[in-house]
């Protein structure tokens, strides 16, 4: 057997074409698979940047919607279901079954919820919540997507919450958003008595607001990935490995796909813009303000054809109300916060107004500049209407609890100035009677208590007060109460209490009487120094209407005794100021026992003074007047007697002043009146007209200051056969100096009735040398102090003689009083007197004895002529 050597060379050819051959399958399975898994990589790029896309474009439409779906919440919560229910409109989920009531804003999304699947099958809106009313106890969070959801958004509440998931079989975008209370969620959550939370506030996540979007219609490759994720994608890769063609053709197919999503998510937009339309007023308008869109509710509204408002600018609806700074304000906020709300008064194109709540959006482009503006209305006009109604009829009522206000007010006001009126003295401010009644009672009753002090009560009498109050006139005697008033309050301490009493008969004329209660005395002395102060200030001069007046004061003083009431110690005060009184003007008087005595014997003698004159217990004594030419008697003075029956005959001195106090004195002076010149009358009857007597009357202030006196007068003369001429009322010198000004009108009067009016008592007090020239006198007398005072030499002969003379000048006839002897009558006729009155003569007697002096023919000769000749008189 022959062994066959191969050739070396041809091994190595071998040897090398086998490598090759081996090298070129090794390549080819390298490039292979390079290619492979370039295309599958490149596949699974594709598709996951294609998947991302889709749920981009997914996400970005759905966020829209639920943004859509959040606004038209809002919207309605605040400007529709808010709005109703202040004005009175019942929002409820039972709407459909309660006519004139509107959907609770979470019953309209769910009505939205319809739409959305109708139009879009598969999507829905839901809203979830741990706290439902009773009707919404299946809307709690059902799955763990709602449930995880509510928990993200309570902790974030301004973030969205979504997941890629299966739901209900088929492959959704769950997206979730925090369902906020607001104003008006608030309200009716917290009052509603079915609501299983009540502190809710504005802001808080009450739940979730979630929107589920299909996404069957969103491309086969996002499908797969929504069913299968990458494991999935790597299959169908796998699958279309080689054909990076298919891979391009699947990629157009998945942008054609998404291309189709988005027109689909514009077509729900629409769709939700469609739902918006029905429920609301919508216009679009560009920078310029011309209207590029207006939907059915606005032309209805406004009255236009939507041909007429298209293109033509938003003014076309302007009313007119609105000025032009609320314009600059509105799109100012525009600019700035790209949102404006508010309430707009429209005009329609039949000249109607119309009121709407409008929601300005202002649209941007990418670089952020406004490119136009979005309206959303709802009309308001019914609810301004109600609002004007009910402005109108609170404005009345506004107005009639302003009028009530005002009279309560006034009532109150009146109230009160009839309490202070009803506890005040009403001139000088000071507290009256009833006030001080009561601080007294208190006073009483805390020394009752205490033990250790005491109350004391001050009365105090104005002294010559009736004399400037008839004088002066009634305003001086107020101005002179008001500064009494003043200076007693500054003379005391601030718990001492000064109050002016004014008894019921001269409340009228201005009473002048005042009580001081101190309290926290000890003794009677520290009443006393106050008493003092009181009188120092009361006792300086004041100056009222050009007369320089001294007041002064009568002041009692008692301290109350144990036991004693308000009422005792007022009158023991009183009855002390009347001692004091009558002890002389501007001193004072503490009380004692003994002064009781002598009240209640005055208080009688004016009672039986008061009967005495109904009867008629009073008689006239007449006292002659002698004229010094004749030595005769030509008239006689009046001079009223009081025969009193118990008492016996009472002086004048006693009961005149009383009469005064009282008033008695006017119809004592019209009963004098009238018996004197009846009596004249009888004595006249026979005799010859010139040998006719006279009658002097005395005629008191208090009298002649009766606005009836002239009038009684004239009646009486009217009624008796009197010469006039022959009747002298004697008034003192006191009353025309004073007040002449008041009592000058009386005076005339009284002289055209055609009596005679006589100066009494000329040349004490206040005597005035003008008032014998200014007022209508026919003569004087000369006060009986002159007449005594010639019996001490030559000064008061000297002044006599000049009243003499000085009357003589000035046409009036001079009457000396008091003439007692015959050295008075010797100066009396040296001094040229005309008549002559006095005991000299007679005292005043009974009108039957002074008939014996009626054609009597007194000694008044020659021989006494001598004699004061002699004196040097």
């Amino acid at each position: 057997m022959t062994l066959h050597t191969p050739d070396p060379q041809s091994r190595i050819r071998s040897t090398a074409s086998h490598l090759d051959r081996c090298h070129r399958r090794q390549s080819f399975g390298i490039y292979v698979g390079l290619a492979l898994s370039g295309t599958v990589l490149l596949f699974f790029l594709l598709h996951h940047q294609a998947t991302l896309v889709v749920q981009g474009m997914a996400l970005q439409g759905t966020e829209i919607q639920v943004k859509s779906l959040e606004a038209i919440r809002h919207f309605y919560a605040n400007d529709v279901a808010g709005p109703a229910l202040r004005n009175g409109l019942e929002v409820t989920h039972d709407y459909e079954n309660k006519p004139g009531a509107i959907p609770l804003p979470a019953t309209l999304m769910m009505k939205l919820n319809d739409c959305v699947d109708q139009e879009r099958p598969g999507a829905h809106v839901f809203l979830y919540s741990d706290y439902p009313f009773p009707w919404r106890r299946s809307r709690v969070p059902n799955d763990a997507f709602a449930t995880n959801a509510l928990e993200a958004l309570r902790r974030e509440p301004d973030e969205s919450y979504y997941r890629f998931e299966a739901f209900e079989g088929r492959p959704s975008l769950r997206y979730a958003i925090a369902d906020r209370m607001a104003q008006s969620c608030v309200d009716c959550h917290n009052r509603h008595p079915d609501s299983p939370k009540r502190d809710w506030k504005v802001g808080d996540v009450r739940g979730v607001l979630e929107f589920v979007r299909p996404m069957d219609n969103e491309g086969p490759i996002a499908v797969l990935a929504a069913r299968s994720g990458l494991t999935w994608s790597l299959i169908v890769g796998t699958a279309a490995l080689g054909c990076g063609v298919l891979g391009l053709v699947l990629t157009v197919r998945r942008l054609r796909a998404a291309e189709t999503a988005a027109r689909e998510a514009i077509a729900e937009s629409h769709q939700r813009k469609l739902a918006l339309d029905h429920y609301a007023i919508v216009s679009e308008t560009d920078t310029q303000g011309r209207i590029t869109y207006a939907n059915d509710q606005f032309c209805r509204i406004a009255g236009f054809s939507r041909e007429e408002l298209l293109g033509r600018n938003h003014r076309i609806v302007n009313s007119g109300f609105h000025s032009r700074g609320f314009w600059q304000e509105m799109y100012a906020i525009l600019a700035r916060d790209g949102v404006w709300r508010g309430e707009v008064c429209n005009r329609s194109k039949g000249g109607s107004l119309y009121w709407v709540h409008s929601t300005n959006v202002a649209t941007r482009d990418a670089d952020g500049r406004i490119t136009g503006y979005v309206s959303i209305r709802i009309d308001i006009t019914q609810r301004k209407e109600l609002e004007e109604h009910l402005h109108a009829q609170t404005t009345e009522l506004e107005e009639v609890n302003a009028r009530l206000e005002e009279e309560v007010s006034e009532r109150l006001r009146v109230d009160e100035e009839l309490r202070h009126s009803a506890l005040h003295d009403a001139l000088t401010g000071l507290p009256n009677r009833n006030l001080l009644l009561d601080r007294l009672d208190q006073g009483i009753k805390r020394t009752q208590r205490q033990g250790c002090h005491r109350v004391a009560l001050l009365f105090i009498d104005l002294d010559n007060f009736k004399l400037v109050n008839d004088s002066l006139g009634h305003d001086a005697g107020d101005e002179l109460l008001i500064e009494a008033a003043r200076r007693i309050v500054t003379s005391l301490r601030d718990t001492d209490c000064a109050a002016r009493i004014e008894s019921e008969l001269t409340a009228r004329l201005g009473g002048d009487e005042f009580v001081v209660l101190l309290d926290g005395i000890r003794a009677s002395e520290d009443a006393v120094r106050v008493c003092i102060r009181i009188q120092q200030e009361l006792g300086k001069p004041l100056h009222i209407r050009g007369h320089e007046i001294k007041m002064g004061g009568s002041i009692g003083i008692a301290l109350n005794q144990p036991g004693q009431s308000s009422a005792d110690l007022i009158r023991d005060a009183d009855t002390a100021m009347y001692r004091a009184k009558a002890a002389g003007k501007g001193g004072y008087a503490v009380f004692d026992a003994t002064m009781h005595a002598h009240v209640r014997e005055r208080l009688q003698l004016e009672n039986d003074l008061r009967r005495a004159i109904e009867d008629r217990q009073l008689t006239l004594h007449y006292q002659p007047i002698v004229d010094m030419a004749t030595a005769r008697t030509v008239a006689f003075e009046a001079l009223v007697r009081w025969q009193h029956p118990e008492k016996g005959l009472v002086s004048p001195a006693d009961f005149i002043p009383i009469a005064e106090e009282t008033g008695l004195i006017v119809p004592l002076g019209d009963w004098v009146l009238e018996e004197s010149l009846r009596q004249l009358e009888a004595w006249n009857r026979d005799r010859s007209a010139d040998a006719m007597l006279g009658m002097n009357v005395n005629v008191s202030r208090r009298q002649l200051m009766d606005s009836g006196f002239v009038t009684r007068l004239e009646a009486l003369l009217d009624r008796v056969a009197v010469p006039r001429d022959k009747v002298r009322l004697e008034i003192t010198e006191s009353l025309i100096v004073l007040s002449p000004e008041h009592a000058r009108p009386v005076l005339e009067r009284l002289v055209r009735l055609g009596v005679e009016l006589h100066l009494d008592d000329f040349g004490t007090g206040l005597s005035s040398l003008s008032c014998l020239k200014d007022f209508p006198l026919a003569g004087l007398k000369v006060d009986r102090t002159f007449i005594k005072g010639t019996d001490l030499g030559r000064p008061f002969a000297a002044i006599l003689h000049a009243i003499v003379t000085l009357s003589h000048n000035l046409g009036l006839r001079v009457v000396a009083e008091g003439v007692e002897n015959r050295a008075q009558l010797a100066a009396v006729l040296a001094l040229e007197c005309d008549f002559a009155q006095g005991f000299m003569f007679s005292k005043p007697v009974p009108a039957a004895q002074a008939e014996a002096f009626i054609d009597r023919e007194f000694d008044v000769g020659g021989e006494l002529l001598a004699t004061t000749r002699r004196a040097g008189i």
